[in-house]
């Protein structure tokens, strides 16, 4: 409190709120005391009766003190997978109305907003939307799981977008995201009839895309998956200024599918292959990427090989794989490749309610995990001998630009 700038994190159990400290923030300051800055303001749990309590905070008419960062955390609901596709989810038809008033005003301007499991945000919370730059929303509370065209609108100054649970806008009229360079995207497994992925959206500023989705598999998801990525193919090009893709999806696709995406990626800096499959990533892949008009411009490389590293030879080996990956890798480090590596990314970090803001900021809105099961690599793992000739040119090169998984 002595710098001005003030961490709040908001519980709804009257037990465990401050509210003469509350009353010191929130309400009109002393005389000629200054008026707080929020830097992150969480506010979980209070759908729960006992909420109202922190929700009659921000429903009145005294000034607020200025908010940079809002967290809406509701605990996860075991209510099946998102989005749902039959209006509300089970969990929000069962709230009473007395569960959701009053409803939150915040006229401060602020500069982001993390949204999880919340009920239908663009009517209940009254923010500056347009102040926005950083906004994530997880498996929220909306009819038929649909972001509506014209809560994206209001979306004016958004640089980074996280969304998971939720279908994109959809209709004949896309919105237009200018200020949009980072999009973060937890792919639904499902679909809408009639219309495609990203049909309702252009991002023509666009230098990130990561997607990521759960492994559950099904006949279903397979189809799903194909569609997906038809519609991504259609996406792609309307991106010209792309420079990082990650890809983590569990569900397999073909060599083919992964290739036509990174033709569509001429200015391509940085690519993450969060799950390798044996479908895609083999030795035929590490032939085309020798061929230095795809993707000419690449410096970084990930491919998250399989959990499991094996320290003998497979019968799933490609004999002489080594001699192409091995090529590969002096192509690339030849023209502009910086950093090549075999190492998945760090595994999913569970959520804990006892988290402090500064650990939630990362998770929720720096680093968009996906809760339902990040994809891991499990499925592939390097060829041995191409392991052991990887590990020979290290040695040799005295590099540390090559990462492979510890054995």
């Amino acid at each position: 409190m002595a710098s001005g700038i003030v961490d709040v994190i908001m519980p709804t159990e009257r037990s465990q709120l401050n509210e003469k400290l509350l009353v010191t923030i929130f309400r009109q300051p002393l005389q000629n005391a200054p008026i707080p800055r929020i830097r992150n303001l969480a506010l979980h749990d209070f759908y729960s009766p006992s909420g109202y309590l922190a929700r009659s905070f921000f429903h009145q008419t005294a000034p607020l003190p200025d908010i940079a960062n809002l967290y809406v955390v509701e605990p996860p609901w075991n209510t099946g997978r998102y989005p749902s596709t039959e209006g509300l989810p089970h969990w929000a038809t069962h709230l009473k109305e007395s569960n959701l008033q009053p409803e939150i005003h915040i006229e401060s301007e602020m500069q982001s907003s993390t949204l999880i499991q919340t009920f239908e945000p663009d009517r209940r919370l009254h923010i500056s939307w347009s102040s926005l730059t950083v906004y994530a929303e997880l498996n929220t509370a909306r009819a038929d799981g649909m972001l509506p065209a014209s809560h994206l609108q209001r979306l004016s100054s958004l640089t980074k977008l996280s969304l998971g649970g939720v279908f994109l806008p959809i209709g004949a009229d896309r919105v237009e995201l200018l200020s949009l360079s980072c999009f973060e995207y937890i792919v639904p497994w499902k679909w809408i009839s009639g219309f495609t992925t990203f049909q309702g959206i252009d991002c023509p500023n666009l230098t990130e895309l990561h997607l990521s989705g759960s492994s559950n598999r099904t006949l279903h998801v397979t189809e799903a998956s194909h569609r997906f990525h038809q519609d991504l193919d259609e996406f792609l090009p309307r991106c010209p200024l792309l420079q990082t893709l990650e890809i983590s999806l569990p569900v397999p696709y073909s060599l083919s599918v992964l290739l036509s995406h990174l033709r569509s990626c001429p200015s391509l800096l940085r690519l993450d292959l969060g799950t390798c499959h044996t479908e895609c990533v083999n030795e035929l892949f590490f032939r085309e990427l020798c061929d230095l008009s795809l993707i000419p411009n690449l410096r970084f490389l990930r491919l998250s090989e399989g959990g499991y590293s094996r320290t003998q030879a497979s019968a799933m080996d490609e004999i002489g794989s080594e001699v192409t990956v091995m090529q590969m890798i002096r192509t690339r480090f030849e023209n502009k490749l910086q950093f090549l590596s075999f190492t998945p990314k760090a595994q999913e970090r569970r959520w804990r309610p006892e988290r402090t803001i500064q650990e939630w900021e990362p998770e929720f809105s720096s680093k968009w995990d996906d809760p339902l099961g990040h994809a891991t690599a499990f499925q592939w793992s390097l060829p041995h001998a191409a392991r052991l000739a990887i590990e020979h040119f290290m040695a040799t090169q005295a590099t540390r630009t090559i990462e492979l998984m510890p054995v």
